[in-house]
């Protein structure tokens, strides 16, 4: 068993969830606003409708400097646990794929697969080590005899 800290790679469902509501909430209140103004003949509403449309800049930059935000709470280094069974790395008995980048000095760490009837691509945990646990953990690795891409 080996403890190392890392830091997750993408969002959580709670925090892509909180990117997307603005977003989708104004989505459908153009939509909305676009289809009274047709089935309903409301001309009066072209002003709120080109109001809307217009604030789509407005909306992405704030979108984007909200995601920014959530991004950094979210990347918070971990400290996991990790086992080596014959060759493998586990994390809560999950296999987990490995590759090293020389250059960078960083290992990354997923439990990436195909499944599926269509062989689509999954993956549920993908994080980096970096810093001065890169050679401890390739220590363990060696010890335990497991391989990884380089």
């Amino acid at each position: 068993m080996y403890q190392v800290t890392v830091t997750p790679q993408f969002l959580s469902g709670k925090d892509t969830f909180r990117q997307a509501v603005p977003a989708l909430s104004w989505a459908v209140l153009i939509f909305a606003t676009f289809i009274l103004m047709c089935v309903f003949d409301l001309y009066i509403l072209v002003i709120p409708f080109l109001l809307e449309f217009i604030s789509v800049i407005p909306m992405g930059i704030w979108s984007v400097k909200r995601s920014k935000k959530i991004r950094k709470e979210s990347a918070t280094p971990t400290i996991i646990t990790l086992t080596a069974k014959s060759g493998e790395i586990y994390k809560d008995n999950i296999k987990l794929n490995l590759s090293y980048s020389v250059p960078k000095n960083i290992v990354y760490i997923d439990n990436g697969h195909r499944s599926g009837k269509f062989k689509f691509y999954t993956l549920s945990f993908s994080a980096i080590i970096t810093g001065n646990e890169v050679n401890g953990f390739i220590d363990f690795c060696l010890k335990n005899k497991v391989r990884f891409l380089v």
